[in-house]
């Protein structure tokens, strides 16, 4: 082996993600749907003001951030995803600044909030505000949000079996018709807790505390200077601020799953996500996507144009046709080469993909492109 594929090898062994469904190149095709991370037990989260909130059983995201600095949590859900958050010490919630219905909708003795619809919400407890529990029964209809929190307000119609309640009194004596919120009477039996936690790397001190870390001034002073001759490489104009966010990022990683890469691998992404996408400014929550099996959402299609020949020639060496993107292998693996997405670590579907490379096309993987191919072929087309 060359000492370029021995330094590579470690590095792409380190790779931990999940396979989601990814979309094809060209242009017209329907972009297939994200998996969604559902979450099958109270999941807390804490902010800087000391605040800990708390995701409900059965709730349902695509990407949950939380921006410790600014207190809030960033939602992304879509179609008939339902997501509730849970406030203690009975703080109000309010999503994107505004009230819904009433900022002090109860579940029992715990304030509430849930929405829907496809968009992204920005939670807040609203520390200002201290709601007071209502002083009898167990709590009664589910959190406002999205289209269901106006009717959360007027009792009276949206609840038939208490209609003495009044319009300023959302929450209502509990009835054996909803003894929880329908987000947690939806969530599978068997799924297990997944939190998207994407910490901004632009925000120093904040990105140090959410990741329980310390400072390393000569680390990033090294990965500074490496961000600044990557983007001359790939010839990307970064300002200061950007290339300070992202030498953070090197350093540091940016979520649970960016840590476990290493310092080494981070900075592979990196000139991965700047030759293939080409963005100055990075899209953390593809970064996030990159490392965890997923596309990229924000893209660059004059990038994408550009390498999509070498990418069906090569296609075409290891399938024998032209990619078919309603197979979900076949769409995985193009996306693979076009992104160099990431998988779970699997010694044997590795030594399976550098094998079947080595019999395709004669010859060793030495490139971040060729290693690419060799994930597609030992992953997705195993």
């Amino acid at each position: 082996m060359s000492r370029i594929l021995l330094q590579r090898i470690p590095k792409w062994l380190s790779v931990f993600g999940v396979i989601i469904a990814s979309l094809g190149l060209i242009p017209g095709l329907t972009l297939s749907a994200q998996a969604a991370a559902t979450f099958s037990t109270d999941t807390t989260v804490t902010l800087a003001n000391g605040i800990s909130l708390t995701i409900v059983s059965g709730s349902v995201a695509d990407t949950v951030t939380v921006d410790a600095t600014a207190n809030t949590v960033a939602v992304t859900t879509t179609a008939s995803q339902e997501f509730t958050l849970k406030s203690p010490g009975n703080y109000a919630l309010t999503y994107d600044g505004t009230s819904v219905g009433s900022p002090c909708t109860f579940v029992g003795a715990s304030v509430q909030l849930t929405v829907t619809g496809v968009r992204t919400y920005t939670f807040t407890p609203t520390t200002s505000v201290t709601c007071t529990p209502p002083s009898s029964g167990g709590g009664g209809g589910g959190g406002g949000g999205g289209s269901s929190a106006p009717a959360a307000a007027p009792a009276a119609p949206a609840t038939p079996a208490t209609p003495t309640v009044t319009p300023a009194t959302p929450a209502a004596p509990a009835t054996p018709a909803t003894p929880a919120t329908p987000a947690a009477a939806a969530a599978p039996a068997t799924a297990a807790p997944v939190a998207v936690l994407i910490h901004d790397p632009s925000k120093f001190e904040a990105l140090l505390t959410a990741l329980g870390t310390t400072s390393k001034p000569a680390d990033y002073a090294k990965y500074t200077a490496l961000v600044k001759s990557d983007a001359l490489a790939f010839k990307v104009g970064l300002t200061d601020l950007q290339v300070k966010a992202i030498a953070n990022f090197e350093t540091y990683g940016a979520s649970t799953a960016t840590v476990k890469l290493g310092s080494g691998e981070r900075r592979a992404l990196v000139r991965d996500y700047l030759e293939t996408v080409g963005r100055p400014d990075f899209v953390w929550d593809d970064i996030q996507r990159l490392t965890t099996g997923e596309k990229p959402v924000k893209r660059n299609l004059a990038k994408e144009v550009a390498q999509a020949g070498v990418a069906l020639n090569a296609f075409k060496k290891m399938t024998g046709h032209a990619p078919n993107f309603k197979d979900k292998a076949e769409d995985i693996a193009w996306n693979t080469m076009l992104y160099r997405i990431r998988f779970p670590r699997d010694l044997k579907l590795e030594q399976q993909g550098i094998l079947e490379y080595q019999k395709i096309f004669k010859g060793t993987p030495t490139t971040p492109s060729q290693w690419a191919i060799v994930r597609a072929l030992g992953y997705a087309l195993k």
